[in-house]
Order: C-alpha cells, then structure tokens, then sequence
C-alpha cells in the first residue's frame, strides 16, 4: 500500500525496501533488582517517510523465570530515537536499512553503548564532509552513543563510522567496535568513553567505493591522516558483523577480540597496545551475525 502512495506522488520511482526494518540488537539488562529488554531497531514514520535508528525498552518486572516473561506491544517504552528523522531519498533505493549498525552492549550501571550506522547516506557524498551523518555532530548516526537507560541521557562518543555490526566492551571498559566499510576497509576500532575519537568515514578509509573510486573526501587515497586509526582495516574485506572480546575463555586467547564475518570466517585478533599484531581467520562456513560468551567458557 506504502509503495502505492510513493509512486502516485512526488516519490515515483522510490523503493522502500522493507527487509530492511529489522530489529538490530536485543539486550537484557539487569541492574538494582530491576530487569529489562533493550531492543534496537529501525523505526519508520509513515507520515513523515522518514525513519529513525530507535532504542526501547520493555520492564520485565522482578521475577527471573523467563517463562514467565509476558511483554506486550504497549509495554515498550522508547528511550531514544536518533536525529534527525531520515527522509526517503527519491528515486531508486529510498532508504538503505542494512546499514543500521544498531548494535547495544553493556557499559556499567544503568549505561549501555549504542553504536548507530549512517544508513548508506554518506557513500556517495561530494559535498562538505561536515553535513555527512557521520561527522556531523549534531545528528545521532555513524556514531557511538553513551546512553543512561534510566535518565535517557545520550552522549556522543565516537563519530566517524559506517555501519558498526559488532560492538564489545571489555573488562576494563574498553570498547571495541568493528565497521562494516565498502569495498575494503573494514575495521576493528577501539575507544573508551573519554577519548571521542573520529574514526574518518567517509572522509578517509584504506577502502574504495565499490566501483574502485577512492572513497576519500580529503583527496587521497588509503590513509588516515588527521583522523583516529582503526585498531586493524581488512584488505580485502571480511564483511565484519559481531565481535567480542574474550575474558575467562582461554589464557592464550583472553585478551584477544574475536570477529564474526558474512564471509564463512572468524577471525581471531590478537592485539597489543590497542594494535593488531596477528590475525587469525577461522572457517566456518557460515554467516556469523552474532557471537556471546556462555558461562561455561
């Protein structure tokens, strides 16, 4: 029906493709006797044919049986709705929703991390590179975001991103984000909550545009000058998704932040000082979306 009204008026031509409005994270949080489901997920304004990277959250009350869990639609509460409200683009692919980022991980306390992707906006821009969505301060995507569940207070801190699919916080709260870039160019990256780095995008990248165009707004290709460094990139590209840093796995693996690709691999990445010194593929054979650390190691 939506795609009905877009070709009867100013949008003909548009296609909005709804595979993309998915649910991009899910977390459970616990924290002073209180229990609650995060999810993550893209939110589209029929009204305003615009949509939203937006976080929400269900209370779960006190009881620990998950069987017991009921959460009807009512129940969820929004916290944050990233701005602005995208607008479709006219003509062809009116939104690009694969490229959410959308990932959620534990920070401490009533603090998660959020990471929110630039939704494709940013791929084929030639303008100023300050009114990208990733560098420009004010809006809330290509961006890591610090945010108090129980305040809704948001914080900025990281920009430069793409689309960010894995994101871990280690023990020391140190987080590690890894960005899915174009052709090349993914990265493994690193911050704390303090530092604020600019990872680059789509000013710099050591990855090109899909057609081999050189991805850079600053008339270079393959650096990193006047933009923070990526722990690793990957040349060629891994399609990085989940990543997670391993504590109490395996003494000559703790340490280490293991990397879920859609290219049937892991890959194991040893770091030293905030720099990859090896990195280790491991077939799978499978898409790997996610990866979680069991009790049992």
């Amino acid at each position: 029906q939506l795609q009905r009204q877009l070709d009867d008026g100013e949008f003909a031509g548009t296609q909005v493709r709804f595979r993309g409005f998915r649910y991009t994270d899910i977390l459970y949080h616990a924290e002073g006797g209180t229990q609650h489901l995060l999810i993550a997920y893209t939110e589209w304004f029929p009204d305003k044919r615009c949509f939203t990277n937006t976080l929400a959250k269900a209370d779960l009350g006190a009881d620990q049986s998950v069987a017991s869990w009921k959460v009807a639609a009512e129940d969820w509460e929004i916290i944050k709705r990233a701005v602005p409200c995208i607008p479709l683009r006219k003509g062809g692919a009116g939104m690009e929703g694969v490229e959410a980022g959308g990932r959620l991980a534990h920070l401490i306390g009533t603090q998660i991390i959020w990471s929110s992707g630039a939704y494709g906006r940013d791929d084929k821009y030639t303008g100023d590179p300050g009114d990208t969505l990733a560098q420009n301060d004010a809006t809330g995507y290509g961006k890591l975001l610090l945010v108090d569940i129980a305040s809704g207070e948001i914080t900025k801190i990281a920009k430069g991103l793409r689309n960010p699919q894995g994101l871990s916080v280690d023990p020391d709260g140190g987080i590690w984000v890894t960005d899915h870039g174009m052709r090349g160019g993914d990265e493994l990256n690193y911050t704390t909550v303090w530092r604020r780095p600019n990872f680059g995008h789509p000013v710099v990248s050591y990855g090109t545009h899909y057609d081999r165009r050189s991805v850079s707004l600053s008339g270079s290709h393959a650096g990193h000058d006047g933009f923070d460094l990526p722990v690793v990139s990957f040349v060629p590209a891994i399609g990085p998704g989940a990543a997670l840093f391993l504590d109490g796995f395996d003494p000559a693996w703790d340490g280490d932040v293991l990397i879920g690709g859609f290219k049937g691999m892991l890959h194991r990445v040893h770091t030293v000082d905030e720099r990859a010194i090896v990195v280790e593929p491991i077939k799978t054979g499978v898409r790997t979306r996610d990866i979680q650390a069991m009790p049992d190691g």
